[in-house]
């Protein structure tokens, strides 16, 4: 059984043909942020090495570095250059998935309430009463 406790960032795709950058970010913004160096002047090795930008402007790395909160800046960027956006930071009111394979996989179908997972999964396993 998966699925997730909320869906964040309201995703949208606007430019298909570059989201392959994605493929090449090995860390999230905050591990890239917190690689630079105390005056960020080492931005285009960190975005190279971890997150395939080989191309990085001067314009691009200025604003990174003069930025106030340089996880966005850099949140900012590799969107931007992926041609994805995002409708919020935080999370959305958007219902998640749940998908299950397996014995009971019948009892995680339709809509449910999140507190009913635990339920069923407990009711697979043969554990109950599970706790209200």
């Amino acid at each position: 059984m998966v699925t997730a406790d909320h869906e964040t960032g309201g995703l949208s795709i606007e430019k298909p043909g570059r989201t392959a950058l994605l493929g090449k970010v090995k860390l999230s913004s905050e591990a890239l942020a917190g690689k630079l160096n105390p005056d960020r002047t080492n931005i285009a090795e960190v975005l190279s090495a971890h997150a395939g930008v080989d191309d990085l402007a001067p314009s691009e790395a200025e604003d990174i570095k003069q930025a106030k909160d340089a996880v966005a800046a850099i949140a900012h960027l590799l969107s931007d250059r992926a041609g994805v956006a995002w409708s919020t930071t935080g999370h959305t009111a958007t219902r998640v998935r749940v998908f299950a394979y397996g014995p009971g996989a019948e009892l995680f179908t339709g809509e449910m309430d999140n507190t009913d997972i635990p339920k069923r999964i407990a009711e697979v396993l043969g554990i109950g009463p599970f706790p209200r």
